[in-house]
Parts: C-alpha cells; sequence; structure tokens
C-alpha cells in the first residue's frame, strides 16, 4: 500500500541508494561515485520513494504548514512521534545520469552525412522503402547536419527493487531523466550500456523508450562481457506518447529492469 512519490535526489539519499544498488546490481560503486554525479549534474539524480500510508512524500514535508509539525521538534526539545513515518519512507529506484559535450569524430560525420534524406517515399517502391531505411540508420540529425560536436547525455546506473519491478518504474525514471537532460543540459541524446546477454533489458530500451543499439562495446564489463551500447536521439524522437501504450502488447516482465 502507499504510493510512490519521484524527486531528485539529495546527499543524504547516497546510502539509500548504494543499497539499492548492492540489492541488484553486479557494478556497484563508492559513496563518493555517487556524490561526485550529483555535485557536477544533481537534476540528473533521480530516486523513487515509497511513501507508507499515513506518511508525506519529501516535498510535502518540506511545504508542510507549520500546525502540522510536532512543536516539540521545531524548538529542539521533546520527541517528534512524526519521525518515526518519515523514517519508513523507502528508496525503492533511482536512476544516475550526465550530459559532457562529445567531439562528433570526422569520419563519422563524413559516414553520416552521406546518406541523403529522401523526399518521397512510397510504400509500394521497394526501392524507395531501401533508401529511407539506410537514412533511419545513418544515425543522428546532429552528425547529419554537419554539427561538429554534440551534448551526449548517459545513463550512469539504474536499479529498482525486486519486489517493485513490473509496475513501470523504470520507464518512468527513464522519462523524468531524458526531460530533465533535455530541460536543463540541452542534450542532443542520451546513450546507455546493456549487457548482451540481457535481452529483455535491450526489447525494453528498444521497443518501450525509443533507443537502438547503435554500437557493440567488447569486454566493457568487469566480468568481460560486451555490451550493446544504445542511443536516443532527441532531436528526432519525442516523449509525448504514454509509455503504457508501448506495454499494451508486450510481455509484463520487461517493465522495470535495470541496466546491468
Amino acid at each position: 500500500q502507499g504510493h510512490i512519490a519521484l524527486r531528485i535526489a539529495r546527499r543524504s539519499d547516497v546510502p539509500a541508494i548504494q543499497r539499492c544498488n548492492l540489492a541488484t546490481l553486479p557494478e556497484n560503486y563508492n559513496p563518493n561515485f555517487y556524490l561526485n554525479l550529483m555535485r557536477q549534474w544533481p537534476e540528473l539524480a533521480l530516486i523513487a520513494e515509497h511513501v507508507p500510508p499515513g506518511c508525506m512524500a519529501d516535498h510535502q514535508r518540506i511545504y508542510a504548514s507549520p500546525h502540522k509539525r510536532n512543536m516539540g521538534s521545531i524548538l529542539g526539545a521533546g520527541y517528534d512521534p512524526s519521525q518515526d513515518l518519515i523514517n519508513r519512507c523507502e528508496v525503492v529506484g533511482y536512476v544516475l545520469g550526465k550530459v559532457e559535450q562529445r567531439v562528433i569524430p570526422l569520419q563519422e560525420r563524413q559516414r553520416r552525412t552521406a546518406v541523403p534524406r529522401p523526399s518521397r517515399v512510397s510504400r509500394d517502391d521497394e526501392e524507395d522503402m531501401e533508401t529511407l531505411m539506410r537514412y533511419l540508420e545513418s544515425g543522428d540529425d546532429s552528425a547529419r547536419n554537419g554539427k561538429s560536436s554534440e551534448y551526449l547525455g548517459h545513463v550512469t546506473s539504474l536499479a529498482i527493487l525486486d519486489k517493485f519491478r513490473r509496475r513501470g518504474l523504470a520507464a518512468t525514471l527513464m522519462e523524468q531523466l531524458h526531460l530533465h537532460m533535455t530541460h536543463f543540459y540541452e542534450a542532443d541524446a542520451v546513450g546507455l550500456h546493456v549487457r548482451i546477454s540481457n535481452t529483455a533489458a535491450t526489447r525494453l530500451y528498444c521497443n518501450g523508450l525509443g533507443y537502438r543499439v547503435d554500437d557493440i562495446i567488447s569486454g566493457y564489463y568487469q566480468d568481460n562481457e560486451d555490451a550493446h551500447f544504445m542511443r536516443k536521439d532527441f532531436t528526432t524522437q519525442h516523449d509525448s506518447h504514454s509509455y503504457e501504450e508501448d506495454y499494451e502488447d508486450d510481455d509484463p516482465s520487461l517493465r522495470g529492469l535495470t541496466s546491468s
């Protein structure tokens, strides 16, 4: 029971984020790793918090009316029973990201700009359809338009506790992260790495979130497993539709996956 609230993470959330990471992912990090990400890209550290019945979400507690708080706590004396309810709120998922400027290699720009945008496509003409597919597979608009650099976001880590999976939390966190990347950092695109063996996560990112497999990175993980580098271009895709539509005919077990 209760509900899930999304908010920007704070320094005090790092222990809870680390516990969530240790419980779900084989790739683990020390506290300084999380703190550095929050310091450089504060709007790209998001958490999903389970708020039990009778509790207030974090933003509600901050703006709560003074008469709703325990006066003994406000004056610095006595026991505040509401603190027990606050402590019961649990971080059940998180996503961390960053945005950095990337120089687009000349060879990549030449390769992608060499494929012209088709002016007319007939569904009945195989040659026209082949031209369209070559254009779509050629890459992002920033490379096609001859830009020498781009602002590329990266999903550093995403995790959902097991008992809160299959509820669409991963997609919701990702959607909010995409919004923050474009709004606060003007990102042109976003990328992430996912294990080659994690076919369910690959399907989620491709079918539900608009990513594509852009490259294969050999031996990316500590156990030497290869990774798909997946990319989503913000300049050509929009997040205005409901992600629930993507899951209507999908296996519900694909919801709430991590990026490991």
